[in-house]
């Protein structure tokens, strides 16, 4: 639908034919529009995620919009547009063609260049979450050789933006932790089923899906999303107040207390044959491994401080996740999926 191109594609050959103002207007209007197109996928990504839909544009790697750098994009005038230009052009800056295959394991860096701007990385992650998306089929389970595919973008995303923010403020305006541990939530997990089995269309119908629920719910997996849940707690909580959120936060904060509600609620941690035997568990995950942080400490932090799931109605983290959801941002969805959590806590309650 759009065609990959960048703003600075042709510059040079305009920088020698037309002053330095027409030549930064033209490029402004290029940007522009790449960044439209930008926009447009994230939003495709989003709405697909909330319906649980296939996403209507393609998303695949050499398909995605190409964004130059927030600096080149805010210069204020045209005489520093271009010093920014020829400074980046010279080799200081990134080189923007690699920019996709750097984070999603296309390519390698550069000697002596930096990563690329966090809306291109955005751009990269919402293109992960949207391939995870398409392989959503009919409650079918993921062939194992495509999750351990997605696992390894997304670590390789990991490597190449968590381990190395020489270039990024302590605030991150687009979330991207958060999105980055959402993903894995939707690549471990039938959301679907699990909408399902918790009541989405009704009690009768929620019945057929229970068996899904309880299994997945005493499963790795779903200690792994407990896990990336309240990873995202905690970094939500940690936002400064004031901060306009990202567009998926409201859904990475539902997600995250779904799972968390799903795994107190339905799962188990012992073998109901043999009540007083542990079964083996298992909480060592390679992407918390190469975050260098502790799993088993993290789970039993979000437990409560306990070697045991919490019950639903006193797991301070699924509280705490539907607490955000009450507060972050302005907007009605954020505040719908609190009210959906809300009744469930409700429920378990009485």
């Amino acid at each position: 639908m759009f065609k990959v191109r960048r703003a600075t594609e042709y510059l040079e050959t305009h920088l020698q034919t037309h002053n330095a103002e027409e030549s930064w207007r033209t490029w402004a209007q290029s940007e522009e529009q790449t960044r439209l197109a930008a926009g447009l996928h994230i939003l495709d990504t989003e709405i697909s995620e909330l319906v649980l839909t296939h996403p209507l544009l393609q998303h695949e790697e050499s398909l995605l919009p190409l964004t130059t750098s927030h600096e080149l994009w805010v210069a204020p005038n045209a005489a520093q547009w271009k010093t920014i230009l020829a400074r980046q052009q010279g080799g200081s800056g990134l080189d923007q063609d690699n920019s996709n295959g750097i984070v999603a394991g296309r390519g390698t860096l550069p000697p002596g260049t930096g990563l690329p701007g966090g809306f291109q990385r955005y751009i990269t992650l919402e293109g992960i979450n949207a391939r995870i998306a398409e392989t959503r089929s009919s409650h079918a389970a993921r062939d194992q050789t495509v999750c351990a595919q997605f696992e390894s973008q997304l670590m390789q995303f990991s490597d190449q933006y968590f381990h190395a923010k020489t270039d990024i403020t302590a605030h991150d305006p687009f979330c991207l932790e958060v999105l980055w541990h959402s993903a894995f939530i939707s690549l471990l997990v039938d959301f679907d089923r699990l909408e399902l089995a918790i009541g989405r269309e009704g009690y009768e119908e929620s019945l057929l899906y229970r068996n899904y629920a309880h299994q997945w719910a005493s499963s790795p997996n779903a200690r792994r999303c407990a896990l990336h849940g309240s990873m995202i707690l905690r970094k939500l909580q940690n936002t400064p107040l004031g901060t306009e959120p990202a567009i998926h936060v409201p859904r990475a904060l539902y997600r995250a207390a779904t799972v968390w509600y799903a795994y107190s609620e339905y799962g188990l941690d012992v073998d109901p044959s043999s009540p007083e035997t542990p079964p083996a568990v298992n909480v060592e995950f390679p992407e918390f491994s190469r975050l260098k942080i502790n799993s088993q400490a993290l789970l039993f932090e979000a437990n409560g401080y306990r070697t045991s799931r919490p019950k639903t109605s006193e797991s301070s983290t699924l509280c705490g996740l539907v607490d955000l959801l009450h507060r972050i941002g302005h907007w009605g969805l954020s505040r719908k999926f609190a009210e959906q959590l809300s009744f469930l806590l409700k429920e378990t309650q009485s």
